[in-house]
C-alpha cells in the first residue's frame, strides 16, 4: 500500500474546509489573524539566540497552540465528532482546530535505501559514519516504538505520546541500527527525539539551532512526513453513503482546480520564518503523494467532504484528477511549498545488484510533481521511496506491532527520512572534520543540491528537482574542502546594503566541469490567498554569475515556466539567464573553454529587506591553488570626513588593493602627496591626506602594489583652496559691528572657539535686541568656480525665540538672507521659524522668519554654496551675522568662528571637490 498512512481525508466540512493530515507532507493548524504564529517570530528585536527570547515565543506559542487545540476538542465533542481515529489501514486522524464552525484534522501520510542516496558507502572507510552524537528531530501523527530492537536506547519520546506504525517506520529509516540488516537505517547510531504533531511549531522553534555547538540541546535535522488533504482523496469505500474518493478542492466541475496546489499560504510562510531566524536548522519535508489521486470514471465519489451525496465519476463533468489536471505537474502545497526546506519527492531503488545504478531511479508512481505558482522548483531533491504498483518496492523498515516487527511502505513519508537520515552523516562529518563547527542550514541544502545526480531533464525540473541524492558525493566535497582549502569548495558569506557585491576568484582545474551553487535562507515572503499568483515568493533577490578569464559571463538556471506560465512548459529543459524566483541558483559549464582565473559573483537586486542576507557558495572545478592577483585599479574615490580641515580622508575602490599598496597624489609641477595612514577595510583602502597648501586644481591618484603593477585615475578630484579666511586669532581688521535696536554685544573672546584662541561673541539678553557683527569686503575674481562660504558657530538661544541669521550683501547693495537670491545651504542651514506670536513690541525683529536657534550642542559647520556664480564673480561680498532676541528669558548667545570663502577650476568633469586648509588670500 502507498506509504501505508498516505492520504489524509477531509471529513466533516463542507465545500472549502480543509483538514490537516499527515500525508507525507505538511502538518499545521489554521489561525486566526491575531494568532498567525509568525508574527511572533517576526515581532521586533527578536532573537532565538538569545535563550530569554526563544523562551519567551515558544511560551506564546505553545500557549496558542494548546489553546486552540483545547477548544477545537471541546467543539467536535460537543457535535459529535470523532477526536483522533486510527483507521485499519493505519491512516491517523486528529482533531487539530476550527476554521469557522469546520473542523480541521491532521493525519498521517532499508538497506536499498541507502544505497539509492549513497549513505551505505559513508558507514564505511575513508568516512566511518554513523552520526554518533548527533539528535534528529522528529514530528510525526505520534511517536515511534522506543523499545523497539532496532533502536536501543536512541529512540527518545519527548511528549509522552503513544507510538504508532507511522512514526516507527519513519524513525527505523532514520535511525534503525540493522538487527535486521535489511530494515537498517540511515545514520545507526544518531538519536531521534520523537514528538507528535501537536504544538508542533513551538516545539520545533524550542529546539531549532541557530549557531554552531548546539548539539546538546539544538538540533541540525528534523523530518516531517505528514501533511494536508489537498485535492481528490481516497476513501478506500468508507464513509455513509460508501464512496471511493473524496474532492477536497475548490468547486465541484470539469473546470474545477485544488487552488492550495502550488500556494504560498500562510502555512508555508509561517516555516519560512522560523527557519529565517534559526539559520543553522534544516527541515525535511515530504513532498507528497498526490499524484496517483486520479479517480476512474465510474468509481463513486463525493464532491464535498462527508457528503451525503454521492455520484458516479465523470471526467467531463467532474474535477480532473491531482495528476492529470495540470499533466501531472503542480500538486506540491501547505508546507512544502516553504523557501528554506529539502521538500523531498521519491524515485524507486536506485540500485542492482546491492550497487547504485541510476537507470533504476525512475519517478514513482505517486510522487508529487511542482512546480509552485509562482515557479520556483519543487521538490528540490528526490530519495528512495519505493512504488506502491510494485510489490516489495517500498522501504523495508520497523514497525510498532512489538520490538521485532518490520513491514515494507511506500511513499515520500519514507523518501523523506532517507534523505534527512543521510542528511545527519553530512552533519557529523563537518563537525569532524572541523571541531565544533557546524554548517549553516543553507550551507547544507545548497551542498545536497549541488551534489544530486541528475535526473529527467537536463538541470532542474518539476519532477526529480535537482535529482537524485548523493551523500557519498556530498561527504567527497566536505573531505576536499578541509583538505584542500585554496580551492574554495564552501564559503560562507554575506552580501548587504553597504557591500552589495562579492567576488570569489578561482583558478579552474582544467579537468572537471565547473559547477557553482549558491544557496541562502531567504525571510518570509507573503503569504496570498490567490490561486496561481505569479509574483516572486522570494524577498532577498540575490544573483551568481561565472565570468571567465577572457570576460565572458555565464548565468544559472532558470525554468521556462516562469513568464510563459504556460503547463506546456512546465515540462520543458532548463535554460539559463537572471534567476529572480529560487533561492537556490546553480551555474554549469560542462565544458569550459579558458583556462586561468575565474570568477564566482555574488549580488543582489533590488532591496535588501534587514540590510544584509547571508549565503553560502559551493564550487567545483577549482584548482587547489591561490588564484593571482589581478593588476591593481582604482575604480572609484571617496572622500568621507575631513573636508575643510587640512586631513582628509578618502576611501579608494578597486581591484588588488592591499595594505601594501603605494598610494600618492600627484599634480604636475607639485610635490607629490603620499599618505599619513593607511588602512585596509574589506576591499576598500582607506587614506589620510595632509592636503595643508596643496594648489587647487585637479589632482591624480596613482596605486602601485609590490608586483610593480600601477594604476591611475587620472584627476581623481579638485582641490578648491581659501579664496579669503579669517579665524580671529591674529590681527583682526576690517570687521565691524553694530545694533540697531538695544545694546551690540559682540565681542572677540576666548571663552569658546573652534580656532585654537579666539572666536566673536555675542550674548542673547533678556531684552529686545538687533545686532550684527560684519565682515571686511571681499574681492572675488572674474574666473572664480564653486564658491562656497563656511564657518563654524555655537548656539545656546532661547528656542524659536531668540536666534541668528546670516546675510550677505554683493558690491554694497541690499543685504538678502542665506539660503535665498543665488545661494543654497548644503549643510547645517537654518533649523526654526522664529515665534511670531506674542505683543509686536515684545517679539523678536526677526518673527516669521526662518534662523538658527535652540542649542547646536558644541560647534557646528555650516557650509553655504554660491550657486549663481556670475552673480558674485568679478564683485565684492560682504557677510554679516544678525542676532536678534525678544524681551523674555536671556541666554547663552552666539560664537562664531573659523570663516572662509572658498573655490577652485572647473570640476565638470573631476570627482569630488575637496577643500585644502591652503593659505588664506
Amino acid at each position: 500500500m502507498k506509504d501505508g498512512f498516505s492520504k489524509i481525508y477531509k471529513m466533516f466540512k463542507p465545500n472549502v474546509f480543509r483538514s490537516t493530515a499527515l500525508l507525507f507532507g505538511f502538518s499545521l493548524i489554521s489561525l486566526t489573524a491575531q494568532q498567525r504564529l509568525a508574527d511572533l517570530l517576526e515581532a521586533p528585536g527578536m532573537d532565538l539566540s538569545r535563550a530569554d527570547n526563544r523562551a519567551r515565543v515558544v511560551a506564546k506559542m505553545a500557549g496558542i497552540e494548546n489553546q486552540r487545540r483545547d477548544r477545537a476538542r471541546a467543539k467536535a465533542a460537543a457535535k459529535g465528532l470523532p477526536l483522533r481515529t486510527v483507521r485499519a489501514d493505519g491512516r491517523v486522524f486528529e482533531i487539530a482546530e476550527f476554521d469557522g464552525p469546520e473542523p480541521v484534522y491532521f493525519t498521517t501520510h532499508n538497506a536499498n535505501a541507502a544505497i539509492s542516496t549513497g549513505a551505505n558507502l559513508l558507514r564505511v572507510s575513508p568516512f566511518n559514519l554513523s552520526g554518533s552524537g548527533l539528535t534528529i528531530g522528529m514530528w510525526d501523527g505520534g511517536s515511534g516504538r522506543s523499545t523497539h530492537q532496532e533502536f536501543g536506547s536512541r529512540m527518545v519520546v519527548k511528549d509522552g505520546a503513544a507510538s504508532i506504525d507511522h512514526a516507527t517506520h519513519v524513525g527505523g529509516t532514520l535511525i534503525a541500527s540493522g538487527v535486521n540488516a535489511s530494515a537498517r537505517g540511515m545514520a545507526t547510531a544518531a538519536t531521534v527525539d520523537s514528538y507528535d504533531w501537536n504544538s508542533d511549531l513551538s516545539e520545533m522553534t524550542g529546539r531549532a539551532a541557530t549557531a554552531a555547538g548546539q548539539q546538546a540541546t539544538g538540533i541540525y535535522l528534523s523530518n516531517h512526513s505528514y501533511g494536508y488533504i489537498s485535492g481528490w482523496s481516497y476513501t478506500g469505500g468508507g464513509g455513509s453513503p460508501a464512496r471511493t474518493w473524496e474532492w477536497n478542492g475548490n468547486g465541484g466541475t470539469a473546470t474545477s482546480i485544488e487552488e492550495d496546489f502550488g500556494r504560498y499560504n500562510t502555512f508555508s510562510r509561517d516555516i519560512d520564518s522560523l527557519t529565517y531566524n534559526a539559520p543553522y536548522y534544516l527541515i525535511f519535508q515530504s513532498a507528497g503523494n498526490d499524484r496517483s489521486d486520479n479517480p476512474s470514471a465510474g468509481q463513486s465519489v463525493a464532491l464535498l467532504p462527508g457528503s451525503a451525496t454521492v455520484v458516479p465519476y465523470d471526467p467531463a463533468l467532474h474535477p480532473g484528477g491531482d495528476g492529470s489536471f495540470r499533466g501531472g505537474f503542480e500538486n506540491i502545497g501547505y508546507r512544502g511549498l516553504a523557501k528554506n526546506i529539502v521538500t523531498v519527492g521519491s524515485v524507486l531503488d536506485a540500485v542492482t545488484s546491492g550497487v547504485r545504478d541510476l537507470s533504476k531511479a525512475t519517478i514513482s508512481s505517486f510522487s508529487s510533481w511542482g512546480p509552485t505558482d509562482d515557479g520556483r522548483i519543487k521538490p528540490d531533491l528526490v530519495a528512495n521511496g519505493g512504488d506502491v504498483l510494485l510489490v516489495n518496492q517500498g522501504l523495508y523498515s520497523s514497525l510498532n506491532a512489538n520490538n521485532s516487527a518490520y513491514g515494507y511502505s511506500s511513499g515520500t513519508s519514507m523518501s523523506s527520512p532517507n534523505a534527512c537520515g543521510s542528511a545527519a552523516l553530512l552533519v557529523q562529518q563537518y563537525g569532524q572534520l572541523f571541531s565544533g563547527g557546524a554548517m549553516r542550514a543553507a550551507t547544507l541544502k545548497g551542498l545536497l543540491i549541488h551534489t544530486t545526480d541528475d535526473l529527467g531533464n537536463p538541470g532542474p525540473d518539476y519532477k526529480f528537482g535537482w535529482g537524485l541524492m548523493n551523500a557519498q558525493s556530498a561527504a567527497g566535497l566536505l573531505k576536499d574542502h578541509q583538505a584542500n582549502p585554496l580551492k574554495q569548495r564552501i564559503t560562507e558569506d554575506q552580501v548587504s546594503t553597504s557591500v552589495n557585491t562579492r567576488s570569489f576568484p578561482f583558478v579552474w582545474d582544467q579537468t572537471s566541469p565547473i559547477r557553482a551553487t549558491l544557496s541562502w535562507t531567504d525571510p518570509a515572503g507573503t503569504a496570498t490567498t490567490t490561486s496561481d499568483l505569479r509574483s516572486p515568493r522570494l524577498v532577498n533577490n540575490l544573483q551568481l554569475k561565472l565570468i571567465a578569464p577572457n570576460g565572458s559571463e555565464f548565468f544559472p538556471f532558470v525554468m521556462p515556466f516562469v513568464g510563459t506560465w504556460t503547463q506546456a512548459s512546465m515540462n520543458l529543459a532548463a535554460t539559463t539567464g537572471i534567476n529572480n524566483t529560487d533561492n537556490v541558483e546553480q551555474v554549469l559549464i560542462s565544458a569550459p573553454a579558458v583556462s586561468g582565473t575565474w570568477q564566482a559573483v555574488v549580488s543582489y537586486s533590488g532591496t535588501l529587506t534587514n540590510t544584509q542576507q547571508s549565503f553560502s557558495l559551493i564550487l567545483n572545478g577549482t584548482a587547489a591553488e591561490e588564484p593571482p592577483l589581478p593588476p591593481v585599479a582604482i575604480s572609484s574615490i571617496s572622500p568621507t570626513s575631513g573636508l575643510g580641515g587640512s586631513l582628509v580622508t578618502i576611501d579608494i575602490s578597486g581591484t588588488s588593493l592591499s595594505t601594501n599598496t603605494l598610494i600618492k597624489l600627484t599634480k604636475s609641477g607639485q610635490t607629490d602627496i603620499t599618505p599619513v595612514t593607511q588602512q585596509l577595510i574589506g576591499a576598500t583602502l582607506r587614506c589620510q591626506f595632509n592636503l595643508t597648501n596643496a594648489a587647487t586644481g585637479p589632482w591624480s591618484m596613482v596605486a602601485t602594489n609590490p608586483d610593480a603593477t600601477t594604476a591611475t585615475l587620472a584627476n581623481a578630484f579638485t582641490v578648491i583652496g581659501a579664496i579669503w579666511s579669517e579665524n580671529f586669532d591674529g590681527t583682526v581688521s576690517g570687521w565691524t559691528s553694530n545694533a540697531t535696536t538695544g545694546s551690540n554685544s559682540w565681542n572677540l573672546t576666548s571663552t569658546q572657539n573652534h580656532s585654537p584662541v579666539t572666536s566673536y561673541f555675542a550674548a542673547a539678553p533678556a531684552s529686545k535686541t538687533t545686532a550684527y557683527l560684519t565682515s571686511p569686503a571681499i574681492a572675488i575674481a572674474s574666473n572664480a568656480t564653486n564658491l562656497q562660504f563656511k564657518f563654524w558657530h555655537l548656539y545656546n538661544m532661547q528656542n524659536a525665540s531668540d536666534a541668528g541669521r546670516l546675510e550677505f550683501s554683493v558690491n554694497g547693495g541690499a543685504w538678502f538672507s542665506a539660503g535665498t537670491s543665488g545661494t543654497a545651504f548644503a549643510s547645517n542651514g537654518y533649523n526654526v521659524t522664529i515665534n511670531a506670536t506674542g505683543k509686536p513690541a515684545d517679539r523678536n525683529e526677526l518673527a516669521g522668519q526662518a534662523a538658527w536657534s535652540g542649542n547646536s550642542n558644541g560647534f557646528i559647520e555650516t557650509i553655504v554654496n554660491l550657486t549663481n556664480t556670475a552673480q558674485f564673480t568679478g564683485k565684492s561680498l560682504r557677510a554679516r551675522w544678525c542676532l536678534s532676541t525678544n524681551n523674555g528669558t536671556a541666554s547663552q548667545g552666539w560664537y562664531v568662528d573659523s570663516i572662509s570663502l572658498v573655490g577652485g577650476g572647473d570640476l565638470s568633469n573631476q570627482a569630488p571637490a575637496i577643500t585644502s586648509a591652503a593659505t588664506s588670500s
